[in-house]
């Protein structure tokens, strides 16, 4: 009878091993395929991250090329100002010497 009972009770001991086991296989079964949903999700990331790197960087050289032209625009409009301010003596001398080409 006591063995009987320690038989059982090792068979029902083995039982419960056997369902961890299971379970245990199952869950790595989880784990992996989880593993893998990271993994396909992380390279999308890599790839938008390399895309966004690759937008930036164009967008980045657009912008520059954009610049080149302002600043020409700047220098021409800075040289605009420069003529301005030495012709306007000039034209403000010549309007004053208008008023006496009249009375002739």
């Amino acid at each position: 009878a006591e063995g009987a009972a320690a038989l059982a009770a090792r068979v029902g001991l083995l039982a419960r091993v056997h369902a961890l086991v299971l379970q245990e296989r199952a869950l790595d079964a989880e784990g992996a395929a989880a593993l893998r949903a990271l993994v396909r999700l992380l390279a999308r990331v890599h790839a938008l991250v390399a895309a966004q790197h690759r937008a930036v960087v164009e967008g980045l050289a657009a912008q520059r090329a954009h610049v080149r032209p302002l600043a020409r625009v700047d220098a021409l409009v800075l040289d605009e100002d420069g003529a301005l301010a030495e012709g306007l003596p000039a034209h403000a001398a010549h309007v004053g010497l208008l008023p006496g080409v009249g009375s002739l």
